[in-house]
């Protein structure tokens, strides 16, 4: 049987997807707990204190600033491994900075 040589990719790729959906739920848990203000206007840190030693508004909002920042950093190394790997006018390599 041959090996697929994306794999490593398509594992990724999956990934990514998964940690956005949690994004997604993490951001919907803030909403509904009004924990969305917990940091206020600072962005995109917490404010001046460090957010694991201050209220629990300031943790839960200052744990999904990382999540989404991680995130971001992840989707740019997918789309720059998917320019790479992928050939010219691959519909891989277009979706990856869909």
């Amino acid at each position: 049987m041959p090996e697929n040589r994306n794999t490593g990719f398509v594992a990724f790729a999956w990934s990514l997807l998964v940690l956005n959906v949690a994004a997604v739920g993490w951001g919907v848990f803030l909403r509904a707990g009004r924990f969305g203000d917990g940091c206020g206007g600072n962005w995109p840190l917490c404010g001046e204190s460090n957010p694991v030693r201050g209220q629990i508004s300031r943790l839960i909002e200052g744990s999904h600033r990382a999540m989404t920042s991680l995130i971001g950093l992840l989707a740019i190394i997918m789309a720059v491994w998917a320019w790479r790997r992928f050939a010219r006018g691959s519909a891989t390599r277009r979706y990856a900075y869909a």
